[in-house]
């Protein structure tokens, strides 16, 4: 493992211990729909943690940022590219559960 990748796999479970105390399961049910319109634009985001996600202010609502890390596969197969969003889904459950 990198030193980067260690960082952000060490900072996991101290998110899960807060993120009670920040936002419901419902909340995060609006993030991972964020992240399906990502994939269903043929994205795999690459970056998923908690300092990627703002939340606006007056409404609450959630935005996904930082996008350095992104790949675009427009003409990537079907299955080819379940797998590659499915690892955007496991890094997302192991953040915010599910």
């Amino acid at each position: 493992c990198s030193g980067r990748r260690k960082r952000v796999l060490n900072r996991i479970p101290e998110g899960r211990r807060v993120l009670s105390e920040v936002i419901d399961s419902n909340y995060i049910e609006l993030i991972l729909a964020e992240l399906n319109k990502i994939h269903k634009a043929r994205f795999i985001w690459n970056d998923i943690k908690y300092g990627n996600i703002i939340i606006e202010q007056r409404s609450g609502k959630p935005y996904l940022i930082d996008f350095d890390w992104a790949l675009h596969f427009p003409e990537l197969g079907k299955k080819a590219f379940e797998i590659l969003s499915g690892r955007d889904i496991e890094k997302f459950k192991a953040c915010f559960g599910g």
